[in-house]
């Protein structure tokens, strides 16, 4: 038959196709592995796409250190605190600039207080410690630098019931604390704290507690002070009882005091994947759905509330809360409850701004603990809101501002970008702000990737050129090399279909061969680094020593998917590999057909 003898003629130069064999058996290789790396890597990243998320937080740099000296009658010297100081708060408008491309922009969120005194906030065994409002009188003339005796005129108000008679006091706070007189009565905010260890026999005395300051924000940060007066007590006098007296503010910080113990904090948002304690995974939707990006952006009065929050009151998803906010807080986030009693620029209580009912549509779980610090954990009882959905004025009711904190402020940008965003953040000249990115190792693995990629793209090309310089070269070899053996086919009567098949058909049977083994041995290859990497090739081309977080806590890939694609990319591989078979047809055909065109007898001249 004409293909034995053809192959029987590759036969007679068995180095020669032995060489050939070798080196196109090494080009497929090439061709099939750097093939198959190439769409796996392009699938990887694809995949990453889907499970990570790439954050910024943002906090204004401290600028200097200030000293926060507190009075301690006790010891009779002051407590040296030190504290962060900040210059003039940045606005979050600053981080609107040209080149930022924000997925979500940036926000810094407040946090708003909700009276809710319908719903158990606590445990059945906690508490709080005590604090009392009272009329009381001294036992004697004292300066209360320690614990005197005062005995009560009348209780006004106490979140826990003071049934005795007498309380021992002490202006614990204040280095120079006024005289109190036996035959006079002072009105009182105090609550518990523990009593002097100088002073035998009292295990516990009553401090100063809250007092008729007033200090309201605006919406720039403004400081709006109404009055200050932090004394936390005062002498009753004609007209304290009397209206507009200050028995009436007294009242107003009693009732203010009371909306503390009932007070649940609600955090408006634009994302519930830029507050910190989701994002890594320490709350997560435990049931029911997440709030959507249609309901964020559209402002439906949708809520998340706390695993404990709802099984202390018997809820479930579906049914509707009321949240009547009363105090919002620009400076702290829900995890620090840094909150303060205030009352209105008038000295009146503050007045409930938005009142409305929220559907719950998710119920979170968390996990203790935080390794960025408490300010960045989910609040006691944290309900999440849209922050859309307020669409009232908050302007006489802000009792907290401050810069934007780590724990505040934060937006999200598409992964991989944020050298970009730095580059261009950079040009903006503003020094007052520090930013973090995390991307739970989103950089590190794509940077791995990429390399894989440039590896996968050269190993493709080497096998590429390889294999284009070894079949011009083995075509010249075994096709314009044989001129004479197709003259003589053609003299003995062969046609030119039957010439073309004699010469091509045991070329194309070592070009099969080669290819095909070669795509085997590339399949193989990437399927044992797949193995090394335990089933992630990817494993292969970078370190995860350092990769924080865990890369599918936002998203869960399907394991069978995920074997399905391997083996597709492995298949593409295959397919490239053996494509080689085509270029070598194509090749040796173009060749054959010009040798063909010439006469019998001016190929036998050939040398």
């Amino acid at each position: 038959m004409i293909w034995k003898s053809s192959l029987k003629q590759m036969m007679r130069t068995p180095v020669k196709t032995g060489l050939f064999l070798a080196v196109l058996i090494l080009a497929s290789l090439l061709v099939s592995l750097g093939g198959s790396l190439w769409v796996e890597s392009e699938r990887k990243l694809e995949e990453f796409e889907s499970v990570f998320t790439t954050i910024g937080t943002v906090e204004q740099k401290e600028t200097a250190m200030r000293e926060i000296k507190i009075w301690d009658a006790e010891s009779k010297a002051y407590d040296v605190y030190r504290a962060p100081g900040y210059g003039s708060a940045v606005p979050v408008s600053v981080l609107d600039f040209e080149g930022a491309d924000y997925i979500q922009k940036p926000e810094k969120r407040v946090v708003y207080g909700a009276y809710m005194p319908d719903y158990q906030l606590l445990s059945e065994d906690a508490g709080y410690n005590l604090q009392m409002f009272v009329a009381a009188s001294p036992a004697e003339d004292c300066v209360p630098d320690h614990a005197v005796t005062m005995m009560i005129e009348e209780a006004y108000y106490s979140n826990y019931p003071y049934n005795a008679p007498t309380f021992y006091f002490c202006d614990h706070y204040n280095e120079q604390p006024q005289k109190l007189y036996a035959d006079k009565t002072y009105f009182m905010c105090v609550s518990s704290a523990p009593a002097h260890t100088d002073q035998s026999g009292l295990t516990a005395e009553f401090r100063p507690s809250g007092s008729l300051g007033s200090v309201i924000y605006t919406k720039d940060g403004e400081r709006r002070l109404a009055r200050e007066d932090s004394l936390g007590y005062e002498e009753i006098t004609d007209g304290f009882y009397e209206e507009g007296g200050h028995f009436e503010m007294w009242q107003a910080l009693m009732e203010t005091m009371e909306r503390m113990y009932y007070m649940v904090p609600v955090t408006a948002t634009n994302s519930t994947n830029l507050r910190m304690a989701f994002y890594n995974g320490d709350a997560f939707i435990d049931e029911g759905e997440d709030i959507t990006g249609e309901e964020y952006e559209n402002g439906e009065r949708v809520c998340l509330v706390s695993r404990k929050f709802a099984d202390r009151n018997g809820l479930k998803i579906g049914d509707h809360i009321s949240l009547p906010l009363f105090c919002a807080d620009y400076k702290n986030s829900a995890g620090l409850g840094a909150w303060k009693t205030t009352l209105s620029l008038e000295g009146t209580l503050l007045p409930i701004f938005s009142e409305h009912a929220y559907k719950i549509t998710g119920i979170y779980a968390t996990v203790p603990g935080s390794a960025l610090g408490t300010e960045y954990q989910m609040g006691d009882n944290e309900i999440v809101i849209p922050e859309n959905s307020i669409r009232e004025s908050d302007e006489k009711n802000i009792i907290n501002y401050g810069p934007m904190l780590g724990s505040t402020t934060s937006f999200q940008i598409p992964n991989g970008t944020i050298n970009d965003f730095m580059k261009a953040w950079n040009t903006q000249g503003i020094d007052e702000l520090e930013i973090t990115f995390y991307d739970k190792g989103y950089s590190q693995l794509k940077d791995g990737l990429d390399q894989m990629k440039k590896m996968a793209v050269m190993l493709f090309g080497i096998g590429l050129v390889t294999a284009l310089f070894l079949l011009l070269f083995f075509c010249h070899l075994f096709i314009r090399r044989q001129s004479r053996r197709m003259a003589i086919e053609r003299s003995l009567g062969m046609s030119r279909g039957q010439c073309r098949f004699s010469m091509l058909s045991g070329l194309m049977m070592i070009v099969v061969v080669g290819c095909v083994t070669g795509s085997f041995l590339g399949m193989g290859l990437v399927g044992k680094m797949e193995s090394n990497g335990s089933g992630n090739s990817y494993d292969a081309y970078y370190d995860r020593t350092f990769t924080s977080g865990n890369i599918q806590s936002a998203g869960e890939v399907d394991p069978e998917v995920g074997a399905e694609a391997e083996k597709w990319g492995r298949g593409v591989g295959f397919f490239l590999g053996c494509s080689l078979v085509v270029v070598a047809y194509g090749m040796a055909s173009a060749e054959i057909r010009e040798r063909l065109m010439e006469e019998p007898l001016g190929l036998l001249e050939e040398k």
